[in-house]
């Protein structure tokens, strides 16, 4: 699917052409000033000519036929090509017309009768609004019998989308920055259509809708909040085995409510591996020795915990900045200097419980911990 992204974007600033109109906002401005210049996706492509959109009418149909005739699909995959933004306010676009031609197509097969054995789904789609297109395709009774969940977001034009800009997008730590002249990140067509942040209920619907996950992994480009998921495992349950998150904005109940067990089970959670990358807690949100303390507590079935870049908001107590997230790299940002702040002695308890769970030896661990030294795997 390369040929979905066929075009870049090149923005302008163009307040000549608005100034008579009273027109003071700059985004209007930018988003209204533009020309496109036709692109592949595929960077080694020895194709030369170029179009804005493709024919696939061909392909489609016979992935309609393929629909028609399969009887039980267990497995299924979806990606789309990425797309990105350059600091000159370029971006790379869809061929939305192609793209809503597969998205329908599909559609149509997730309807189908050979998808009623799915257990394991990946989609890799541009947009949140995207997932919910997909994800609305499919019966309750499929979602319900759903064991493993794989969503991405691929398209990460615009202010906020990568932490790559924030070389350009000075000071926004939070990765909350919306105007597009302050970032110099412009957006596709798609994200001017549907942006990631305003459509992520979709997303998070989806989520809710599938009460019998075992695996659940999220990966945004546009920081998504997770408390706004109301994900209920079904009575009895002890909930995820597997979580893996990217990007997304949380709160420590939000972040334990997918490590435990359903409200109404006595066991303990069932939780085995945590992956948590570049996600960020509220100003209000908690602290991390909290989730922490929750894995080492209540979670005895754990064997692989891996973090990278787990961070607070700026305005909170023990925000710890790092100027340079696309080269600087930690377990963990957290303040040094409060004397009650306990996150990486917890930290620090729970890779040392798994290395001892793996072998007593951090070699036996499949995991490669940043700030683990070997005097402290003694201690």
């Amino acid at each position: 699917m390369d040929d979905l992204r066929t075009f870049e974007r090149i923005y302008s600033y163009d307040y000549e052409r608005f100034k008579d109109l009273d027109i003071d906002d700059d985004d209007y401005i930018i988003l209204n000033s533009y020309v496109d210049q036709l692109k592949t996706a595929d960077e080694w492509s020895t194709r030369s000519d170029f179009k804005l959109h493709y024919d696939k009418s061909g392909e489609l149909r016979l992935l309609h036929h393929l629909f028609d005739r399969l009887t039980s699909i267990e497995r299924f995959s979806v990606v789309f090509p990425s797309a990105e933004s350059y600091g000159d306010l370029i971006a790379q676009c869809y061929d939305m017309q192609g793209v809503d031609e597969v998205i329908a197509t599909l559609q149509y097969g997730l309807r189908s009768s050979a998808f009623c054995h799915l257990v394991d789904l990946s989609l890799a789609v541009p947009s949140t609004w995207h997932v919910g297109q997909l994800g609305s395709a499919l019966s309750q009774d499929v979602k319900d019998h759903l064991s493993h969940l794989r969503l991405v977001i691929v398209d990460e034009t615009g202010p906020g989308g990568s932490v790559e800009y924030i070389r350009f997008e000075e000071g926004n730590y939070d990765g909350d920055l919306d105007a597009i002249l302050t970032s110099g990140h412009a957006p596709s067509n798609l994200q001017v259509a549907y942006p990631n942040k305003d459509y992520q209920d979709e997303l998070w619907r989806f989520v809710a809708s599938c009460p019998n996950l075992e695996s659940l992994a999220i990966e945004a480009t546009h920081y998504l909040q997770l408390d706004l998921l109301e994900w209920n495992p079904t009575s009895s349950s002890r909930g995820l085995r597997n979580i893996s998150l990217r990007r997304v904005w949380a709160n420590v109940s939000s972040i334990c409510r997918l490590l435990s067990a359903s409200s109404e089970s006595l066991m303990p959670g069932a939780i085995q591996r945590v992956a948590l990358d570049d996600v960020k807690i509220y100003e209000d949100g908690g602290n991390w020795e909290e989730v922490f303390d929750h894995l080492l507590a209540r979670c005895p079935d754990l064997q692989i915990f891996c973090v990278t870049q787990l961070s607070y908001f700026t305005g909170h107590p023990r925000y710890e900045c790092n100027n340079r997230p696309w080269e600087n790299y930690s377990s963990i940002w957290t303040e040094y200097d409060d004397e009650s702040n306990n996150d990486r002695k917890a930290l620090h308890m729970i890779n040392k419980k798994m290395i001892q769970r793996a072998g007593s030896s951090r070699y036996n661990y499949p995991v490669r911990l940043i700030d683990f030294s070997f005097d402290s795997e003694e201690e």
